[in-house]
């Protein structure tokens, strides 16, 4: 029946409180402040151990504090997982923040949402497979990457991204430096390593073979995702080695799904949008009559 009222112990002081009124303080600290039911549990097992004189008051005071374990239980779980995903995110190097979310499907016709979305459940890197996003500039190959890997570090999976001239330039610094050893191997660990844009800068000499051996320490053990606004048959001419080139594409598409994007890059369907492109058309067309 009514409010039971009860002697509480609590840090050597007693207090008198009534449980009811108690369940209801808990209750509005529940969904709040995490200081607030730290308070509120001291006060529930001063009055577990001082005793409550009816059975319901000592079922109902056992039941909060279970939720309450419960609560501190649950946040701290959200809280280390926050704490991964940030780290997993900082040590990525993401260049920009982008989701699947944000991206703009009906811009890109010709990519397939359900096959997106098929690769958003990440099987194809517990597979060790490859995906290549092949496209000219701007439609979307930098934005589907960082949102995938994003999705990568949300299942905990480790991710690292490069551009194709900062991968190169790294290789080619470690092997002046004598720790390109340790380098591929540091570069051979992620689950999941992204190599944007291949195709705008030539390798090296000594950083092409360097590229092949840490594609080949990956081939079948982690994957690897590229984009490029150049089609694979053009390759040989970034690694200027034709035999090269063949060997590492051999270990790259054995396992792997190649995604053509077509279309306007975002910055001209921008303008499109403006109508300043049409403007800008028309003003040639005049020009040159």
């Amino acid at each position: 029946g009514g409010l039971l009222h009860e002697e509480i112990l609590v840090d050597g002081l007693v207090v008198d409180h009534g449980v009811a009124t108690l369940e209801a303080d808990f209750h509005e600290s529940f969904g709040g402040a995490v200081e607030g039911a730290h308070r509120h549990a001291g006060k529930l097992r001063g009055v577990q151990r001082a005793g409550a004189a009816d059975f319901s008051a000592k079922r109902l005071v056992m039941q909060i504090l279970v939720a309450l374990d419960l609560f501190f239980f649950r946040q701290e779980i959200r809280r280390r997982e926050e704490n991964r995903f940030r780290q997993g995110i900082m040590g990525a190097h993401f260049p920009a923040v982008r989701t699947l979310e944000d991206f703009d499907f009906e811009a890109q016709p010709s990519i397939d949402v359900k096959q997106i979305k098929e690769l958003a459940q990440l099987e194809w890197i517990g597979q060790a497979k490859n995906v290549l996003f092949l496209g000219p500039p701007v439609v979307g190959k930098t934005h589907l990457p960082i949102a995938l890997g994003r999705e990568a570090i949300k299942q905990g999976m480790s991710v690292a991204f490069y551009s194709a001239e900062e991968l190169g330039s790294l290789l080619d610094r470690a092997l002046k430096e004598g720790t390109i050893k340790q380098k591929l191997y540091q570069l051979s660990k992620p689950k999941l390593l992204v190599l944007d844009e291949f195709g705008y800068t030539l390798f090296s000499s000594a950083s092409a073979p360097l590229l092949f051996r840490l594609i080949n320490s990956r081939y079948e053990q982690k994957s690897i995702l590229i984009t490029s606004n150049k089609p694979v048959s053009e390759w040989a001419g970034v690694l200027g080695d034709a035999t090269l080139t063949t060997a590492m594409l051999d270990r790259l598409l054995h396992h792997s799904e190649i995604i053509m994007i077509r279309g306007d890059s975002y910055r001209l369907l921008e303008k499109r949008k403006e109508g300043l492109l049409t403007s800008a058309r028309a003003v040639g067309t005049a020009l040159t009559d």
